[in-house]
């Protein structure tokens, strides 16, 4: 994949929100894609696909393979998507789940002391289930129906902690590496290891792109799991 400034990923996911077509065009047509953006380059196949399915078939192709070859959690799940949606394999068997898999991720990986939390299936809204707890405005029926939620159990931070592991191993040779795998031993090892970070305005750039990007992959990944294609606002279909 080309390198260019880690900031162009903040600006593809604005464009993607934005559904700004043309400008998903651009980017994706472009030799030099953003690091670690291949789930939000995936989803911008998609959101073009609606309208431009040709012009950019050599980017989806690129994209799929991309993301095969790197085969982190998630990636599998997006190019068999892609293939679906392009005609180059199986038409999906998920049902879609327009869902905003930021929004997941903070409530499959959260703070287990909150509870996790649940997808409203009609609009794809996530909900932490503390909303609830305290809720009179719902009956156990409306509570309980499966047809309107899709629960979501929290599973920690331990792939979160790994995240930091594998980022350290990549920078490794920068003096700020030793100085991360010393922040993250012990308790308070994310403040510690975020408080590190911020010496360095590049790296911290990165830290967020790849945490990003991997904290998305998981959170499709889990929804696969759960019988649900995750696809952007606005597509109803996968292929």
């Amino acid at each position: 994949m080309g390198m260019a400034e880690y900031s162009d990923r903040d600006r593809l996911v604005s464009t993607l929100i934005r559904a700004d077509t043309p400008a998903l065009v651009a980017v994706l047509m472009g030799d030099a894609w953003p690091r670690d953006a291949l789930q939000v380059l995936g989803e911008a196949v998609l959101v073009v696909a609606t309208t431009q399915q040709k012009e950019i078939v050599p980017a989806a192709r690129r994209c799929t393979a991309e993301l095969r070859d790197r085969g982190w959690a998630g990636d599998a799940e997006l190019a068999d998507q892609l293939d679906g949606a392009f005609g180059w394999g199986p038409a999906s068997t998920l049902r879609p789940l327009a869902v905003g898999l930021d929004e997941l991720a903070e409530v499959l990986e959260g703070d287990m002391t909150q509870g996790g939390g649940r997808i409203e299936l009609g609009t794809g809204e996530v909900w932490p289930e503390v909303v609830f707890e305290n809720s009179d405005d719902m009956d156990d029926d409306e509570d309980e129906d499966d047809d309107r939620w899709l629960y979501v159990s929290c599973e920690g931070s331990r792939q979160a902690y790994r995240d930091m592991q594998i980022f350290i191993g990549d920078i490794a040779g920068d003096p700020l590496a030793d100085r991360l795998d010393t922040a993250i031993q012990g308790r308070g090892a994310f403040r510690r290891f975020h408080d590190a970070l911020e010496r360095s305005d590049e790296r911290l750039t990165q830290w967020h792109g790849f945490s990003d990007e991997r904290l998305r992959g998981r959170a499709r990944e889990w929804l696969a799991g759960e019988g649900y294609a995750a696809v952007p606002k606005g597509i109803d279909s996968v292929g």
